[in-house]
C-alpha cells in the first residue's frame, strides 16, 4: 500500500471496516492477487464482513496457495486440523504444513514440530518435534525457541 492509500481492513487511515474492505479484495483476488485471496479466506473463515462460510474460505486459501503463499498452506493445514470448512483429516493438516515448511515457512515448521508433540494424526514423536522446532530457530524463528523449551521440558519429564 503506498502512503496517501486507505486500509479499510486495518483502520489505517480510516475507520476499520471489514466489510468495505471484502469488496477491494474480491476484486484483487479476481485479479490474481494471492494476499486478496488469503484475506478472503480468513474472512470466510472466520465471518469478518462476510457471512461465515468455512468451505468458501479453505476454497479461497487454496486458491492463494495455489500462487505460492505459504501462509495459506499453514491456513488450509490448520483447517483440516481444525475441521474448519473441511472433514477433520490429521493426515492432510500436516500434509499442508509439511508443504509451506518445505517453501521455508517457519510457521509450517513450527506447525509440524506441534503435530509431532501432540500425537495428532501421528505416533507422539518428541524427538521429530524437537527437529522441525530447531528447523524453524535455526531458519530465523524466534518463537520456535519458546516451543523447543516446552518440547524439551516434556522430553526430560519423560512424557
Amino acid at each position: 500500500m503506498s502512503s496517501g492509500e486507505k486500509d479499510t481492513r486495518s483502520g489505517s487511515g480510516v475507520a476499520k471496516d471489514p466489510a468495505q474492505a471484502v469488496p477491494w479484495f474480491q476484486k484483487a483476488a479476481d485479479a490474481g492477487n494471492a494476499w486478496a485471496m488469503f484475506n478472503l479466506g480468513y474472512a470466510y473463515t472466520d465471518g469478518v464482513g462476510v457471512e461465515k462460510d468455512e468451505a468458501a474460505g479453505t476454497a479461497w486459501f487454496q486458491k492463494s496457495a495455489d500462487k505460492g503463499d505459504t501462509d495459506a498452506m499453514c491456513a488450509i493445514g490448520k483447517n483440516y486440523r481444525d475441521g474448519r470448512g473441511v472433514d477433520q483429516d490429521y493426515q492432510a493438516a500436516i500434509t499442508w504444513f509439511r508443504k509451506a515448511a518445505d517453501h521455508g515457512s517457519t510457521l509450517g515448521m513450527r506447525l509440524v514440530a506441534t503435530i509431532y508433540a501432540n500425537g495428532q494424526g501421528v505416533d507422539r514423536d518428541l524427538d521429530e518435534a524437537a527437529r522441525w522446532a530447531q528447523k524453524a530457530i535455526d531458519a530465523g524463528d524466534p518463537i520456535g525457541k519458546d516451543l523447543l523449551k516446552s518440547i524439551n521440558k516434556d522430553r526430560n519429564a519423560g512424557n
